[in-house]
C-alpha cells in the first residue's frame, strides 16, 4: 500500500501508527452503560456473545477509544483467552499497517499468537507475552475504498483460536 501512514517502533521493534484502543474486563458492562448515560461521547454497544463469548461496549474518544469487555460464555471463541484474566486493563489495541510484519516483530521478543480474526475487512490478531501478563491487539484498517457493511463475505467474523503453544485449537465464522 503506497498510502501507509509511517510506522515507528514500539514496545521493542514491533512496527505500530498508535494506540487505537485500551480492553478493560469488567464484572457487568450494564452499570458501565449506565455510567456513560447522558454523556456527549459517542459510545457503541456490540453483543458478540455467539462467536466470541463477549458483550463489548466501546466509548469513542479521541486520542483513543475505551472497550468495555465482559466474558458471557468462557468456551466460546476469544472469550476462551480471557477465563482466567483478572478484571481491569486487559489489553492494549495497536493500529499496524502490515498484520503480519507486526506479528512476526512480536513472536522475535516473545510474544505469543492467541489468534487472529478478520472481520469489516479489518485484520486483528491477538498476542500475549510469555508469563501472560501483557495482552496486545494488532488491528489493520480495511483496503483502501472497502465500506464496513457493503460485502457480506468481507463483513463475516472468521476468526482463529490458538493454544498458548501456538498451535490453532479452533477456527469459526
Amino acid at each position: 500500500m503506497s498510502d501507509m501512514i509511517p510506522s515507528k517502533n514500539w514496545l521493542g521493534s514491533i512496527p505500530v501508527i498508535g494506540v487505537n484502543h485500551v480492553h478493560i474486563l469488567v464484572k457487568d458492562i450494564e452499570s458501565v452503560r449506565k455510567a456513560y448515560e447522558g454523556s456527549p461521547l459517542e459510545t457503541t454497544f456490540y453483543d458478540v456473545s455467539a462467536f466470541n463469548g463477549e458483550l463489548a461496549f466501546m466509548v469513542h474518544s479521541e486520542p483513543y477509544s475505551v472497550e468495555y469487555i465482559q466474558v458471557i460464555d468462557t468456551q466460546t471463541g476469544a472469550a476462551r483467552l480471557l477465563k482466567d484474566a483478572p478484571l481491569g486493563l486487559n489489553a492494549i489495541d495497536l493500529l499496524v499497517n502490515d498484520i503480519d510484519e507486526s506479528i512476526e516483530a512480536a513472536r522475535k521478543i516473545g510474544f505469543i499468537l492467541t489468534g487472529r480474526m478478520v472481520i469489516y475487512g479489518c485484520q486483528e490478531a491477538w498476542l500475549w507475552n510469555p508469563e501472560r501478563e501483557l495482552n496486545i491487539e494488532f488491528m489493520s484498517m480495511p483496503p483502501e475504498g472497502y465500506t464496513p457493511g457493503s460485502d457480506p463475505e468481507a463483513d463475516k467474523a472468521k476468526v482463529h483460536i490458538y493454544g498458548m503453544d501456538g498451535t490453532e485449537d479452533l477456527y469459526f465464522e
